[in-house]
């Protein structure tokens, strides 16, 4: 039994322990953002803070996301070398953890890892590039993360967006995307009882 799994869940975990849950919960969220003619200048600054408070919440998941999605990229070609013996050419790297995945029987597709990965990937693609292949695809698949879902968020361009500057990707979101990683290094880690939920 090889420890690589366990390794990589185990680097996530304190990644996300000393890095990305202190920045996070460093970030104020409000819930609902105030508009309008400002009954005094206080008050309109106010207003301000929270409009910026928001969007920096959301570009930081939206750069965290990166950072995950590329350190399981790293993880996953390092461990596909040992698994397979050689590194296989794919159209991504999800495609590859699926590759890995059935030579181990694990059924990848199970509770959503494979399709958090992949909008990971996606959302990752799309906070690099901008618009493109990967934000059309992305918005297929999970239109959500474009929808409204409150009056909590303003764009802080002073140019019209271009339609990936509009992504939001929530702390939730970001969840989703560390625990799907996590739970893939769970279910393929031969060693029993193999951790499969990460502590948040």
């Amino acid at each position: 039994m090889h420890p690589l799994p366990n390794i990589f869940q185990a680097n996530l975990q304190r990644l996300y322990d000393r890095v990305i849950r202190p920045a996070m919960d460093g970030l104020p969220v409000h819930e609902a953002l105030e508009t309008g003619e400002a009954a005094s200048m206080d008050q309109f600054l106010e207003r301000a803070a929270a409009q910026v408070d928001n969007y920096m919440a959301n570009e930081a998941a939206k750069a965290y996301t990166l950072i995950v999605s590329g350190l399981f990229e790293r993880q996953l070609s390092v461990w596909a070398r040992h698994l397979l013996g050689t590194l296989p050419e794919t159209r991504s790297y999800v495609d590859l953890a699926g590759r890995c995945a059935d030579h181990l029987g694990y059924d990848f597709a199970a509770n959503n890892v494979r399709k958090n990965l992949d909008e990971a990937r996606l959302v990752a693609n799309v906070v690099r590039h901008g618009d493109g292949g990967a934000s059309k695809r992305l918005r297929k698949i999970a239109p959500e993360l474009w929808a409204e879902r409150g009056p909590d968020y303003l764009d802080l361009l002073s140019v019209p967006s271009p339609d990936s500057e509009t992504i939001r990707i929530r702390r939730e979101d970001l969840n989703r995307y560390l625990q799907a990683s996590f739970a893939y290094w769970g279910h393929v880690n031969p060693v029993p009882h193999a951790v499969t939920q990460m502590m948040f």
